[in-house]
């Protein structure tokens, strides 16, 4: 379901921020953090690029893990140095 819907549904609510993990390793431990969160029920789940982009591989590929549990989500988008074809889907 897109964000808008959700607001429409829930007015109010809280996001959670999460940084891709430093290493593919890192993906069970974000899991597991993600999953207990998601218990609180959070609005969605955004998951946001490092400084200038730097992790936008690693973003990606951890918001892949998170779309396969159905979880909502939002993706951090950063412009700064991004060209027209780095940021189409």
């Amino acid at each position: 379901m897109k964000i808008s819907g959700i607001l429409k549904h829930r007015e109010r609510g809280f996001a959670l921020k999460f940084f891709p993990p430093k290493r593919e390793d890192g993906r069970e431990a974000r899991m597991k953090v993600a999953h207990e969160l998601y218990e609180f029920g959070p609005l969605y789940m955004e998951m946001t690029y490092g400084v200038g982009g730097t992790t936008r591989e690693r973003t990606l590929t951890a918001l892949g893990w998170l779309a396969e549990k159905r979880i909502p989500l939002m993706s951090h988008l950063i412009g700064i140095g991004a060209t027209r074809d780095s940021i189409r889907p």
